[in-house]
């Protein structure tokens, strides 16, 4: 997408993990305008950093992951942007609050331990069903 020149927007391209991870720290707020995610690594990432995230109400994945970790807000349209980045900008601790949110849910849903579970749990059902299918009672 095009990036409109602006003395507030600094264009950046790819950045190395460390600059990525910096960048993620310190940012006040993700904005995640994308309205076609499966899933967003980046916002698992920022969250991870403890930052709020901004996201597109048209993309149902990332509004459903916003409010399962009520670690942001959602917008449907221009106006209900400007308003929510307004929010988050003169919020300070509202944004740290739902950025700390953000990071239970990813402490809670994606560390390597409860993914890993998750994985065993659906290959022992896959496991359970296949042996129930070729051996019926």
């Amino acid at each position: 997408m095009p990036i409109p020149e602006h003395p507030l927007i600094r264009r950046l391209g790819f950045v190395d993990g460390a600059t990525r991870d910096a960048l993620l720290a310190n940012a006040r707020v993700l904005v995640m305008p994308s309205p076609y995610e499966s899933l967003s690594m980046v916002l698992l990432e920022a969250w991870n950093h403890g930052t709020a995230a901004l996201v597109n109400a048209r993309c149902a994945v990332l509004k459903g992951q916003v409010l399962r970790a009520d670690g942001g807000l959602y917008y449907q349209s221009a106006m209900e942007f400007a308003g929510a980045l307004d929010y988050l900008l003169d919020n300070r601790e509202a944004a740290a609050q739902l950025g700390a949110q953000g990071r239970a849910y990813v402490d809670r849903e994606y560390r390597w331990p409860t993914v890993m579970a998750k994985i065993e749990t659906l290959f022992a059902e896959i496991t359970r069903q296949y042996s129930s299918a070729r051996n019926p009672a």
